[in-house]
């Protein structure tokens, strides 16, 4: 009976997580035909044989975009000077998709896929995501004496969870096949944030800039002065 179909259409793999713990692990993609567990690359094959083959839909109360933690990009420049340093330097930083799905599936893409244009439609996003972005700008920096600079990102994701479902439905609940999935992906509505941070020098950055200016040893009496008659 369909009420028994119905033990398939939960969230497989955990609990319910909130919108602020977006960084649990995904619950791994798992597919059914009718009531029967089948693998998720047999799955895909069923999906991807035509462009309407399968829809998506996502669960809403478990999809949402968040800002993932800041993280610095590239080196902190320290000022041991007296002086104030003015600067240009280069921020390059990139992101990624999270997805357990095989290759076939294209989500992230090894070329166009059925179940790619599936999920762009059934997101409601028009065009496909960019599923491994990369930015470059030029930052310009002001580094007060006895500071240092640094660069965080952090970059805005998305989180979507749901189904793929045979379309049109069979009229025999045995031949339907779906597929549950999770993918974490930057997300085309939430812009990436740049921090451009300054601030004190740590103990072990103040005690670099008091030492010494490093510098070979004389091989002898490198600790004392040179004689009045040596001096040129």
């Amino acid at each position: 009976m369909r009420s028994d179909d119905r033990r398939c259409e939960g969230r497989p793999g955990r609990a319910p997580a909130g919108q602020d713990d977006p960084q649990q692990p995904t619950a791994p993609s798992v597919a059914f035909k009718g009531n029967d567990k089948q693998t998720v690359a047999g799955g895909i094959t069923e999906c991807n044989g035509t462009a309407a083959k399968c829809v998506f839909t996502p669960e809403p109360g478990y999809s949402f975009a968040y800002y993932e933690p800041a993280r610095q990009s590239g080196e902190g420049y320290i000022n041991c000077t007296r002086a104030t340093i003015n600067r240009e330097r280069p921020l390059k930083f990139s992101a990624r998709t999270i997805s357990d799905l095989p290759a076939a599936a294209g989500l992230p893409p090894a070329g166009a896929t059925s179940m790619n244009g599936q999920f762009t439609t059934g997101t409601g996003t028009g065009t496909s995501p960019a599923w491994s972005p990369a930015a470059e700008r030029t930052v310009k920096e002001v580094i007060s004496p006895g500071e240092v600079s640094w660069i965080e990102t952090q970059s805005g994701r998305q989180r979507t969870e749901g189904w793929f479902r045979s379309n049109p439905t069979p009229a025999d609940p045995n031949l339907d096949w779906r597929i549950y999935t999770v993918l974490d992906y930057p997300s085309p509505q939430l812009a990436d944030r740049v921090y451009q941070r300054t601030g004190p020098l740590t103990a072990a950055e103040q005690a670099r800039c008091r030492s010494n200016r490093p510098s070979a040893e004389t091989p002898n009496d490198a600790g004392s002065p040179a004689a009045g008659a040596d001096r040129g």
